[in-house]
Order: C-alpha cells, then structure tokens, then sequence
C-alpha cells in the first residue's frame, strides 16, 4: 500500500522499470526463444514474476491516485483487521499529509510515519480511536452475530490458518456419522459445535475459540524432540498439524496391543534379514512386519499422502513406528526400508520413556545427524543382507559413473548378488542424488517389482494384532476413520 507521496514517486519509477523489463523480456524471447541452461517452465515463470509484480505496482498506484483526487467517499469492509488500513486511506483521500495528521495529535511527523509503515500493529485501540476522531470519520459500530449457515465457514476457515484442510478434518477427524449428518437438514451451529467437540479431543482447542475465528495455536511438543523425514513441497503448518493427529493416534495403542513392550536389543541386519525372506530369498514385507510386531513393537499404517514418510513414537516405554506412504504405492521396497530405518530409532535412548523420532531434515543438530545416517544405513543393511556398500560401489562402477548405465547396471548386480532388484534400486537413487546430485528416482520406481498393495498388508497385520472395543466411541472412530480410504 502507498502512504505518502515519496512513497508514489518510488512505486511509479519502479512500475515503469518492471514495464520496460517486460518489454526487453519477450523481444528477446521471440529473438532467441528460451535460453538452452534454463528450463521452459522456469523461464515462463521469470517472466510471470516480472508481471505479477507490474500488475501490482499499477493496483497499488490507481488506488492511490483515486484516494487523491477524491474520487473514494465511502471505505468499505472496516472490520477489525482492515480498520488501520482504512484509516490510512481516508488521511490521504482527505488530502491530509502525515505531517498534518501529527499536528492533529499532537505528534511527531516521524511518529505517525513509523505507526503507518508497521499499519498500526503495535498501537493500542484508544490511539486508533482518536486518529478516527482527528480524521473526523464516522465508522459503523455495528455488530454481527454470524448467521447459522456461515457456522461451518467460520469453523473450517480457521482450522485451515493452521493447514488443516475441511478434506482432511472430514475424512479423519469427525466420525462418519457426523459427517452424514452435515448435509440433511441438521442445524448448522449445532453439527459445527459437535464437529468441534471432536477436533478439540485432539488438539485441545477450546469450542469456543473454534467456533469464535480465533487465531489457533498448535501445540508443538509432538514435535519438540522430533526429526521428520519429509518429502518435498511439504507444508511446514500441516506437518505440525499432522504429526499432532499421528501421535495422537499412537498414544491411544499401548493399551489395546497385547504383547507390546519395550525393545531391549537389536539383532545384527544379516540375522534379521535371515528371519524377513520368503521361500524365494528375497524380504518380504509381511515377514517384516510380523518379525517387527514380534519384537513388542507396534507398527501404525497411515495411506495419507505428503507430509512425513515415517516416524517412531514412545509412550511409557512402548515404541509406535508409524509407516506412511500414498495408498497407490504397489510396491514393497519403500515401506521395508522406512519399517527398518524406524525401528533402529525405536532402540535409541531406551532410557527415555515418552519420545518422538520424526527426522526435520532443517533443524538437524550434527548428533541428529549422525543418528539419522546410521538409521539409514541400518535399514540398507537390513534390505541387503549386509552388503549395502559394497553393492552400491558396484553398480556406479559397473555402470561407469554413468547415469544412463545405472539401470542396466543394478538389474546385473542384484541378479549376480541374489538380493531385492527394487531394494538396490531405491539406494542407488538415494545414493545418486546424495553423491552426484542425479535423480533417478523414476528409474528406481520403474525396477521395483508390483506386490500385494503393501499399505493394505500392513493395515490387516495391525487389525489382528489390536482390540479395538477396548477404546471408547470417540478413540474407536478416529481410528477406523484412519483407516479408510
């Protein structure tokens, strides 16, 4: 927003230097096309950010023109959050300077321009009072309950400041007879109260804060000692969020699980791999899961898609290993290695009763680090009969340090060395971005062998392992709406 003239002159230099920019950018597109080292998409995109820009500068510009000219006699929408805004715009379509709004108030010019530079953030509603009065405004006052139908927005609008989506709260938070409910005629206020009533059981928001479009908070300490292995373009808000319902999750089956206990020792990775492979040699994921489930260690299946790939959780001792991959992932290799990788992290600290081990790949402290990088190699070790290095040097090797020789290369070792084409073929990838920058991850996807959907085998595993009527109405819902897809 421009607040004064040194403000406007600024803005128009800058405008007409994004127009001339955008000139210069497509003569010179339609002279020498794209540019051979920048990608198509991140050309175009270039040129939208320069528009976008433009666009904006020539908004910001008209409206300070018609503020001046006096061609504005009416400001709308003066809520709360707009009314320092507003203010701003009817000094200047009053044809008042900063300097004479100071005067008014018996302030420094220097004052009222540090008040509007910040839009009146730090100021207290008495001050904003009196700049009302010294502008000589006549603001409606009027307050308006929100109507039955506007419930629902207002309760969704504010789950979704903290990146909960009215999808994800229907499909896993609210129980399914709620949500047949919400359209059949049922009071808006009420079904949005009840909706309410289950969201705060889980993140402990107040009924009223939900329902009141108060700014929400979430509680962090699922996540205080927690590291998230996380996938790119994740949205920092909802993994928060999510981890939150994860453990929530987590917590609620220590108590339905008979034989879950703490993990006393780790096997070496041969010995497990050993006890993991089906007749044919090779790991199989039900093997796994049962070998894990075995050990005391409970294994919680999630098929939403982004956010964190895996995590451990502790409660008193008991170790939750949550595994979380799309529900279209057909095949085994990926949730093997995430199965492995968190249960080297469900040993760690054995002393500590109530944990959380989800890797945050941007707050890593070097200890993390180091515990993350055995985790990982653990797993390798297990998927690979112990020969994770040596088989790693082999292919790159084999396929000369190459990348276009790297498929034919892991085909050849994991038939020479009898292990998991599709396991090989995920470390490669990791080992060829890590080292040498290279994606080859839809190589690696397209080595991978297809089994029975592996979130379903995994979902089936914890359904015979747990007694879900030992949980009360609300426990049991959340965690059957978890597992539907």
């Amino acid at each position: 927003m421009i607040k004064n003239e040194r403000q406007y002159g600024i803005s128009k230099k800058k405008a007409e230097k994004f127009r001339l920019a955008i000139i210069d950018f497509d003569r010179e597109a339609a002279e020498n096309g794209c540019p051979k080292n920048i990608h198509p998409k991140i050309f175009k995109a270039q040129r939208d950010t320069l528009v976008t820009f433009h666009k904006e500068l020539i908004e910001q510009l008209k409206e300070y023109e018609m503020l001046k000219n006096g061609e504005v006699q009416v400001l709308h929408g003066a809520t709360l959050q707009e009314l320092p805004k507003q203010l701003i715009r009817a000094r200047i379509a009053l044809g008042m300077t900063q300097k004479q709004l100071a005067l008014r108030l018996g302030k420094k010019e220097q004052q009222i321009q540090r008040w509007e530079d910040s839009n009146f953030e730090t100021v207290a509603i008495k001050t904003l009072a009196k700049i009302k009065d010294a502008l000589g405004l006549r603001i409606s006052e009027s307050i308006f309950l929100p109507a039955p139908e506007q419930a629902k927005s207002i309760l969704f609008n504010s789950l979704l400041q903290v990146g909960l989506t009215a999808d994800f709260v229907r499909k896993r938070l609210l129980p399914i007879e709620l949500i047949k409910r919400e359209f059949s005629g049922v009071d808006s206020i009420q079904w949005s109260k009840e909706a309410a009533r289950h969201i705060e059981w889980v993140y402990g928001w107040s009924i009223n804060a939900l329902m009141g479009g108060e700014p929400l908070l979430i509680s962090k300490s699922a996540c205080n000692e927690a590291r998230f292995k996380l996938p790119e373009g994740r949205k920092e808000d909802f993994v928060t969020a999510f981890t939150v319902y994860a453990r929530k999750l987590s917590y609620l089956l220590p108590s339905i699980v008979k034989g879950a206990k703490p993990l006393e020792s780790l096997e070496k990775p041969t010995d497990i791999y050993k006890k993991i492979c089906n007749s044919d040699g090779y790991p199989c994921l039900k093997k796994a899961l049962e070998y894990v489930w075995g050990l005391g260690v409970i294994v919680l299946p999630l098929g939403d898609g982004g956010v964190f790939h895996g995590a451990c959780f502790r409660k008193d001792g008991i170790n939750i290993i949550v595994l979380k991959q799309k529900q279209n992932v057909s095949y085994e290799s990926k949730w093997l290695f995430d199965l492995f990788h968190e249960l080297y992290h469900a040993f760690q600290h054995p002393d500590i009763g109530s944990l959380a081990y989800i890797e945050h790949t941007d707050s890593l402290t070097q200890l993390n680090r180091k515990e993350e990088e055995a985790a990982n190699k653990f797993a390798a070790e297990v998927c690979l009969n112990g020969k994770s290095q040596a088989l790693l040097q082999n292919c790159f090797k084999d396929a000369s340090y190459e990348i276009k020789y790297l498929k034919r290369s892991v085909k050849s070792i994991a038939k020479n060395f009898k292990v998991s084409q599709g396991l090989l073929a995920l470390q490669v990838a990791h080992e060829a971005k890590a080292e040498y920058g290279w994606n080859w991850w839809g190589a690696a996807a397209n080595l991978q062998r297809k089994t029975e959907h592996p979130l379903e085998t995994t979902r089936q595993i914890f359904l015979s392992r747990t007694d879900l009527s030992k949980l009360g109405n609300m426990e049991r819902s959340i965690i059957q709406r978890a597992f539907e897809d």
